[in-house]
């Protein structure tokens, strides 16, 4: 299966010099860049599919940081997934 890839440049002309107004400026780019890339998802592969992925991706850099290797860490991760998920 061939893996599409697109490309998305951004260019901002910032209306200002003062350094916190240019940084609120592209927070708020990337906030648009990302929920874009999200709602992508969510038409492709269903809210639920996301929702559990966005889930087990956090829960394993939150794993990795108390200094569980990577693959542990995404084991738990899903493990607890499921967990939760079996119960509600």
């Amino acid at each position: 299966m061939a893996k599409r890839v697109r490309e998305i440049t951004v260019e901002s002309r910032f209306p200002t010099d003062n350094p916190e107004e240019i940084d609120a400026i592209k927070a708020r780019n990337l906030r648009l860049i990302s929920d874009f890339i999200v709602q992508t998802q969510i038409e492709k592969y269903g809210r639920e599919a996301v929702d559990a992925g966005y889930f087990v991706i956090e829960r394993t850099l939150e794993l990795q940081k108390s200094g569980l290797g990577f693959e542990e860490a995404q084991e738990r991760a899903k493990n607890e997934f499921n967990a939760k998920h079996q119960r509600a």
